[in-house]
């Protein structure tokens, strides 16, 4: 047999991190066989021999990739779940901690999750317009009501045709 974390009698190979583990292992050991080198892969590095980093690292597999956030799990942001759908481009910030939306025209917010001014009524978020909004678009104009749809009142529709 071969001697403590060597493998393959009789060669008897010494199991190094540089050679069984793409160095990048914190540390190696023969198996219980002496037939393989068992591998710690260090950081988020995976596989038998410590070669594969998914997309989702760089580095040393140390980090997040661009446009992934939170290390160790380094989610993908995305335009769905980190900009609330209203977004036409999303990364990280560059510290890799949040993501950072482009959100469309409209929309507002770090996860554009508000109406930007002169748009009203969120998830819709629609250009008001002078003639049936006042103010900042917060209620409606004079001869229109049912705020935020600020219908335009009408002898017909809201009088029963009974007023002039």
């Amino acid at each position: 047999t071969c001697s403590a974390n060597h493998i393959g009698y009789p060669t008897c190979t010494e199991c190094k991190v540089k050679d069984h583990c793409s160095d990048h292992a914190d540390s190696v050991q023969a198996d219980a066989t002496q037939q393989k080198c068992e591998c710690d892969c260090r950081n988020q590095w995976k596989g038998d021999t410590c070669d594969t980093c998914d997309v989702k690292y760089e580095g040393d597999c140390d980090r997040c990739a661009e446009g992934h956030i939170n290390f160790p799990n380094c989610d993908q942001c995305s335009v769905v779940t980190h900009c609330s759908n209203h977004a036409s481009a999303v990364t990280d910030d560059g510290s890799r901690t949040t993501c950072k939306c482009t959100c469309d025209v409209g929309f507002e917010g770090t996860d554009c999750s508000k109406c930007s001014a002169g748009h009203i009524n969120y998830p819709t978020c629609t250009e008001c317009t002078v003639a049936k909004y006042e103010g900042d678009c917060d209620r409606c104009a004079e001869g229109h009501i049912n705020f935020p749809n600020c219908d335009q009142c009408s002898v017909v529709t809201h009088c029963s045709n009974h007023a002039s």
